[in-house]
């Protein structure tokens, strides 16, 4: 690997072999392509670095030929390396894992692809395999997420909170036409753009539903804004899990904090309310996307948007929706887990292990939960409701 002589995010000039940029302090390695490495034969040229996450490096790109800028993805998980040119996975990845890996990052951008009509989803120009990973080629959006908007200035006006949720409608009602859902929305794939106002990205948790049949999933949560559901490997799926998911979002531009978990709502945390200002309508919106219940929920993105754009006639005071009463306030078959709850339930007092839910889910964050956390929850959602019963008479 050549030297660097810039850095790769800042473009600053560096004067030897350092370890972080002395200009904006990013860390410098040898798992970065420099600076001019040539793509796709020679079609895009790297320039610079835009990010860096768990499972790839973005880096800013120019299309010669063309005379465009573009951003490209490059699939790199953490642990991975370079080894004469080719991406090594990470140690404890088998060669079978590793292909599903590059077969699905690839399958993110072919998804993405079906939507470049719609401004609200990241228009995707290219999708490729070379030096051993796998490539998406994306526009390239001047802006910021949702999320480094709300960490710089705090809550947003409800007005822009209104604008963004409708042109994230707009994009979900396309996405769910289309028989998809993201699956995985929060304010880090919501992209404030300056041309384009609010842009869905990173669909690689997209997967394709069935309305009203049970189907198997892989777990994939962010506590705070997946639904109850989400939490379960088999559950019913619809547009109203990504509705749960753009309620949180909305409700954390709104009031400046996420929402609490729903397994934390579901034992017994109320969702504090919005601040007042807002208008109603909106208000109402948010609170009812965030309904743990999937038939107190809008069904659509339209029917969302319909909400939204009532008039604000209704003057009101924000209200707490409150936590379940001990053993009621929830239909469990409505929740769509109970059955596999129960199952686990079986053996509850010969495998569980006590650990707070939260502590669980701060270790597991997106990973797939394993048998002993999901039995945790069952312990503490069965524990709550006898408790409900032996208290209710």
């Amino acid at each position: 690997m050549p030297l660097q002589t810039s850095c790769p995010y800042c473009s600053s000039g560096l004067g030897g072999p350092e370890t972080v940029c002395p200009a904006c302090g990013a860390p410098l390695d040898d798992g970065l392509l420099p600076a001019g490495t040539r793509l796709r034969g020679g079609r895009y040229r790297l320039e610079g670095v835009l990010g860096r996450g768990g499972f790839g490096i973005t880096y800013r790109a120019a299309q010669p030929a063309l005379g465009s800028q573009v951003a490209i993805k490059e699939l790199f998980p953490e642990g991975s390396r370079r080894q004469a040119g080719q991406v090594a996975p990470p140690a404890g990845l088998s060669a079978s894992e590793w292909e599903a890996a590059r077969r699905d990052f690839l399958e993110e951008g072919r998804v993405l692809e079906r939507f470049n009509h719609h401004p609200g989803v990241v228009y995707t120009f290219d999708v490729f395999e070379e030096n051993g990973t796998a490539y998406v080629v994306m526009q390239r959006l001047e802006g910021e997420t949702l999320a480094a908007r709300i960490a710089r200035e705090g809550a947003l006006e409800p007005l822009e909170v209104s604008r963004i949720a409708t042109q994230l409608l707009g994009a979900l009602e396309a996405v769910h036409a289309a028989g998809l859902l993201h699956r995985d929305l929060k304010p880090d794939n919501v992209f404030l753009s300056r041309g384009a106002g609010a842009v869905l990205i990173d669909f690689g948790s997209a997967r394709g539903f069935l309305l009203g049949q049970v189907q198997a999933h892989t777990r994939l949560v962010t506590p705070g804004y997946a639904p109850p559901e989400q939490y379960a490997t088999s559950a019913h799926f619809g547009p109203y899990t990504d509705l749960y998911a753009l309620g949180a979002t909305l409700y954390h531009a709104l009031a400046d904090r996420a929402p609490p978990a729903a397994t934390d709502r579901l034992l017994g945390v109320a969702l504090p309310p919005l601040p007042a200002a807002g208008p109603w309508p909106l208000r109402r919106a948010v609170e009812r996307a965030l309904s743990l219940r999937v038939d107190q929920r809008p069904q659509s993105a339209a029917e969302m948007r319909r909400w939204i754009d009532q008039p604000a006639s209704r003057p009101g005071t924000p209200r707490s929706l409150p936590a379940p009463a001990r053993g009621e306030g929830i239909d469990w078959n409505e929740v769509f887990f109970l059955e596999e709850l129960r199952q686990l339930g079986r053996s509850l007092f010969t495998r569980a292990g006590w650990r707070s839910t939260g502590q669980a889910l701060a270790e597991e964050g997106r990973r797939r939960w394993k048998d002993g956390t999901l039995l945790l929850l069952a312990v503490l959602v069965l524990l709550r409701l006898l408790g409900g019963l032996l208290l209710g008479g």
